[in-house]
């Protein structure tokens, strides 16, 4: 059911990258991982996962999740979000590595080979999500106007509704029944997301799969002639490299000046850097 969802494209050479549309065209973010078979999921799906809970208590734990975060942040940081936005508390709590339902993207597709390449070994993979599509399709939902600062106020609104405002004393509200997929942008940039070009997809049900709601999204599309739209296929795509276009792609990138001291400010990204520039040359 999965695979109805993407197409998978096999690159051998790291010259056919550029032949890429999703490249060519710049109309996709982009996501990497070392591993070729990791699906896309979040981490707090993840922790779910590793810690056997119930899908009746998700709610429950990440309004529990966020509540203690924003209980004592302020002890190891006062650079803190508007206390009304709970998607900035949610980029921050993944910022410093806290599970949430935010996945990392980049409009880069070489930023994203990087974070590909730098971490594995064997076949790696970028997943590419057409932003265009995402942005036609939840704007033909009306739940949104075509702007990523209206959809951080509806993903505001959804969250506040999902977690009974946050105020404790009644169960989480039961999630929404709409599978669907944002593209998220926080209004005040974190250094290393403003670094990575980065922008986060937030699925809206946490019940189903991160492609699930993907998956959804073109059920929303109902403009004139938008079958192109509801092919999810057409607009997702996971592109995967072999071990050897890795070894040849990590080299090129350094020419582009994608290190990891250049995506990860301070000393730990110079640190991480040194095993690509002395060992990969």
């Amino acid at each position: 059911m999965e695979n109805d969802t993407f197409e998978t494209i096999q690159i051998s050479d790291w010259s056919e990258v550029f032949n890429l549309p999703e490249v060519k065209h710049g109309s996709s973010v982009f996501r990497g991982h070392s591993s070729a078979d990791w699906k896309l999921r979040t981490s707090l799906d993840r922790e779910f996962e590793r810690c056997a809970i119930s899908s009746e208590y998700y709610l429950h734990k990440e309004r529990a999740l966020l509540i203690e975060f924003r209980r004592r942040a302020h002890l190891y940081t006062h650079d803190l979000p508007e206390p009304d936005s709970i998607v900035s508390w949610l980029a921050l709590m993944q910022h410093h590595g806290a599970p949430t339902r935010l996945l990392d993207f980049s409009y880069s597709f070489f930023i994203a080979c990087y974070l590909a390449f730098s971490a594995g070994s064997g076949n790696s993979a970028v997943w590419a999500v057409s932003d265009l599509w995402l942005r036609t399709c939840v704007t033909d939902a009306d739940l949104r106007e075509d702007a990523l600062g209206a959809q951080i106020d509806f993903a505001n609104k959804q969250l506040r509704s999902f977690h009974d405002d946050f105020k404790g004393g009644g169960k989480p509200n039961a999630d929404s029944s709409n599978n669907l997929v944002l593209m998220i942008e926080p209004t005040r940039q974190i250094q290393r997301l403003a670094v990575q070009q980065g922008v986060f997809l937030m699925p809206l049900n946490l019940h189903v799969s991160f492609i699930e709601n993907l998956r959804a999204c073109s059920s929303y599309c109902d403009e004139p002639d938008s079958d192109w739209l509801k092919n999810t296929k057409e607009h997702v795509k996971k592109i995967v490299f072999t071990d050897e276009v890795r070894r040849v792609g990590l080299r090129e990138l350094r020419k582009m000046n994608i290190t990891a001291e250049s995506l990860f400010p301070g000393m730990d990204g110079f640190a991480k850097s040194l095993s690509h520039t002395v060992l990969v040359g």
